[in-house]
């Protein structure tokens, strides 16, 4: 069901440096209080420079969608075509790789507004099983992905701060349009 105001877009490359903020913004919000501050800004510092997340989307294996309210950016799913780990058996998968959000508009519909979003550019693309990594520790989203018809099917290691965390991995059929 739609979000009244809420707009999704795939996102250009002249978006490239409001998605960095939107980015560092989201991930700082999301970990700074569960992981140490200094590797937070790290992984924003290598991760969500204008540079790179430009080249990520002028990438034809992926796509950003951005979701916006009265022109300003609040949230964004990226999807990608990736190697599946092998405990994803659905056929044709893609990768939610990223979904962040504001967390002022938590709980207001617009992160499932987002998956929606997700899963159509995965049709789009003739996918049908999404799969995605979530850090163990990150609560709040592991019950989001499971109201959203996740099921948790394996663990993916995913390097942060110089470790390796064991992180579950999710997927879900995607659904017919409509």
């Amino acid at each position: 069901m739609p979000v009244p105001g809420f707009q999704v877009r795939r996102a250009s490359r002249a978006d490239a440096s409001d998605l960095a903020q939107l980015a560092a913004c989201t991930f700082r919000d999301t970990y700074f209080l569960m992981s140490d501050p200094v590797e937070v800004e790290d992984y924003i510092r290598t991760n969500f420079t204008p540079q790179l997340l430009e080249e990520q989307i002028a990438d034809d294996s992926a796509s950003f969608m951005l979701g916006s309210i009265a022109h300003r950016f609040i949230g964004y799913a990226h999807v990608r075509l990736s190697v599946a780990p092998k405990c994803v058996a659905g056929p044709d998968p893609i990768e939610l790789s990223r979904l962040y959000l504001e967390q002022a508009f938590h709980g207001q519909g617009y992160g499932s507004a987002l998956v929606r979003a997700a899963f159509r550019e995965a049709r789009a693309r003739n996918c049908q099983t999404l799969w995605l990594n979530v850090y163990s520790e990150n609560i709040k989203a592991r019950a989001f992905y499971t109201a959203m018809g996740f099921v948790e099917i394996g663990a993916r290691d995913f390097l942060f701060g110089g470790r390796y965390y064991n992180d579950p991995v999710m997927s879900r059929a995607i659904p017919p349009d409509g």
